[in-house]
């Protein structure tokens, strides 16, 4: 059985060498193992295409300049996506604050009120960026991204306030 996205919540922070993590992992049936590009690579994808859900794991001296782990992948974000959203199919577990991956933008505002921040949208030639929300709960972010051209859900994504905070200039959420 797939677990609840709340249920997620936990593993956010823990490093990707953390026995609970690993376990975890396997226990949706994966293997956590991480294949960095590079070596300068500051963050990794783990995705697991088969139950809708990626988990990003960023080095943790990217996160924090103090860190005494820099060499670190910590688990600092994870997404859960709608049916055929980037190639996913549609994660079956439940997503927190009553939202459905089936939900249109008004719905899911009519559920959460405004964000605290939105972004996304922007025209690059022939490319448009995903549209975003995100939202505010008390020790992580969540994000809820639209693709192009439609109000509705294409995927939620927990996350680590410094995960957001670094990784904004790498890119938008989820």
């Amino acid at each position: 059985m797939i677990p609840h996205m709340q249920d997620f919540l936990p593993y956010l922070g823990l490093a990707s060498t953390d026995p609970t993590l690993v376990e975890f992992v396997k226990g949706l049936g994966y293997d956590l193992k991480l294949e960095p590009e590079s070596v300068d690579d500051p963050m990794v994808n783990l995705c697991m295409k088969t139950i809708g859900i990626e988990m990003r794991f960023i080095k943790e001296a990217f996160l924090r300049k103090d860190s005494s782990r820099p060499e670190t992948f910590i688990l600092g974000e994870i997404a859960f996506y709608a049916a055929g959203f980037e190639g996913y199919p549609e994660f079956q577990g439940g997503i927190m604050h009553g939202l459905s991956l089936r939900f249109s933008r008004p719905e899911v505002r009519g559920k959460l009120g405004e964000p605290e921040k939105s972004g996304g949208g922007k025209k690059f030639k022939t490319f448009t960026s995903k549209e975003w929300d995100r939202y505010v709960s008390p020790g992580h972010y969540y994000a809820v991204v639209y693709p192009p051209g439609t109000e509705k859900v294409g995927a939620v994504s927990i996350a680590l306030p410094d995960a957001i905070n670094r990784g904004q200039a790498k890119r938008s959420p989820a």
